[in-house]
């Protein structure tokens, strides 16, 4: 039991300092600002308007390479910044534009950070709002956000039915 309890604080301080190596590099404001033209357009075209854009720090990535079968593969990719309450960057999910096989469309920022967390789309409201939306995917969640008429509802889009069961 202790030498367990030891391997999980070991690995909890090596998860730590991943994620505070990537909330340092601040990549999705990279992503964000480097931003072309194609991926702006890419957003509108999926709903998400720039001011939109702009909230949540969506960005683009020209090239992305990604391990498929033992090969490295390169795709452009749509980035999605995912915040906790503090707005404390957790991770960011690439959506593949043209992925190796159609549902292998994601893939996190930064390996081993445990579970990829939800999209809260306004994430100090975490769940604390008077309705509480949960949408399969996170486009459909912002895009969702983007119409909705009351400011107290929270919309949170999770990348599969089965991803967040207790939700």
């Amino acid at each position: 039991l202790e030498r367990a309890k030891e391997e999980h604080e070991k690995t909890r301080l090596i998860v730590g300092a991943r994620r505070q190596e990537l909330q340092v590099a601040q990549m999705h404001r990279h992503y964000h600002e480097t931003m072309k033209e194609w991926g702006r357009l890419a957003w509108v075209g999926r709903g998400i308007d720039e001011s939109y854009q702009g909230l949540w720090t969506l960005g683009a990535c020209d090239d992305r390479a990604i391990m498929f079968k033992g090969t490295e593969y390169h795709t452009p990719t749509l980035t999605i910044p995912l915040f906790d309450r503090e707005y404390n960057l957790l991770n960011i999910k690439h959506r593949l534009i043209n992925p190796p096989k159609p549902n292998d469309k994601y893939r996190p920022e930064r390996e081993g950070l445990g579970a990829i967390p939800p999209f809260f789309a306004f994430p100090d409201m975490q769940y604390n709002a008077d309705v509480v939306w949960i949408i399969e995917g996170e486009i459909k969640a912002m895009v969702t956000a983007t119409i909705s008429p009351d400011a107290g509802w929270q919309f949170i889009g999770v990348p599969g039915q089965d991803a967040f069961d207790k939700l």
